[in-house]
């Protein structure tokens, strides 16, 4: 459901270890697993009511190849994506016809509100992004603006702003702590299920 989104991500942010405490446990995968497999049918349901939960922050590749606006990365206060969790606050969830039929099942699978589920659902995304970067070469840090200066202005003016989104998607990707990203590694294979097309 979210593979090809997360793709696009996938090739623009690389992987460093942080310093934030681990935030889910294996068990957390496969109850975030457990409960997405169970809503799925819920947004087919309702695909026509127009909120659907998507990775949301990834620009279209013409915009950011052609210099159009980039999205705001949705990160929380402590620097972590928080793409879920920004879905939930920005959409009244409660007006949705199937606010109730989907609370119903986050309930039933340990979690107090669509919030906790939204929380456990950026961590473990974020972790699987950082699996999927593994062993790719995607070193940014050449690319500052004294670079960026030698370019012709309209060429600049259509780069910087995608550079920027990169370089912001690499820092949060690189406060995944590695206590995550090795729990997902365990968990790989679910969640590659959970995330295929």
């Amino acid at each position: 459901m979210f593979k090809s989104t997360l793709t696009a991500i996938c090739f623009t942010v690389s992987l460093v270890p942080g310093a934030i405490a681990q935030a889910f446990s294996a068990e957390d995968v496969d109850r975030f697993v457990a409960t997405m497999e169970e809503l799925e049918p819920l947004s087919e349901k309702y695909e026509d009511y127009g909120i659907d939960v998507e990775v949301p922050g990834m620009p279209d590749p013409s915009a950011m190849m052609m210099g159009g606006p980039m999205p705001e990365i949705p990160l929380d206060d402590e620097g972590r994506l928080s793409m879920f969790r920004g879905t939930f606050e920005k959409n009244d969830m409660s007006n949705h016809p199937g606010f109730g039929e989907g609370n119903a099942i986050i309930k039933q699978n340990g979690y107090a509100d669509y919030m906790d589920f939204a929380t456990d659902a950026d961590y473990i995304m974020a972790a699987y992004m950082a699996i999927e970067l593994e062993g790719e070469d995607l070193d940014m840090s050449g690319m500052d603006a004294s670079q960026l200066s030698q370019l012709p202005p309209a060429m600049r003016a259509q780069l910087e702003p995608a550079l920027n989104y990169v370089k912001a998607m690499v820092t949060a990707i690189q406060a995944v702590p590695q206590s995550e990203v090795d729990i997902a590694k365990s968990k790989k294979s679910v969640l590659d299920a959970a995330f295929a097309d």
